[in-house]
């Protein structure tokens, strides 16, 4: 599979945001501006892409195209400690992904890999 242990899958960091996985899933943190609510936020959560806006207006963080699949269905986000936590279950659980592609204020596009 790659050669990698579970323990040592590629990961980063960029601008407000953190993203792991493991061999099932991708883990996603987006740093929020302070008191935001989940009512507050447009979550869209496609099988390649991913996108975290304030219904207020202003994107947050956009991935417009996922390194592989995921199934949205079965992805789930959440608030914690004022952050967002997205976990993008992957379409292949045996899939690796090496980076991931982002898009970020001001349309700035970067890819945040390990490496």
């Amino acid at each position: 599979m790659g050669g990698f242990d579970e323990g040592e899958l590629p990961g980063g960091e960029g601008p407000g945001f953190t993203w792991s996985q493991t061999k099932a899933d991708v883990e996603v943190c987006v740093t929020l501006p302070p008191g935001t609510k989940a009512k507050q936020l447009a979550v869209d959560i496609k099988r390649n892409s991913l996108k975290v806006a304030l219904l207020s207006g202003g994107v947050l963080f956009e991935a417009p195209q996922l390194n592989a699949g995921v199934n949205a269905d079965e992805s789930t986000w959440t608030i914690e400690d004022g952050s967002l936590m997205l976990t993008l279950e992957k379409a292949r659980k045996d899939g690796i992904w090496r980076m991931l592609n982002v898009e970020g204020e001001g349309g700035d596009k970067g890819i945040c890999s390990s490496e």
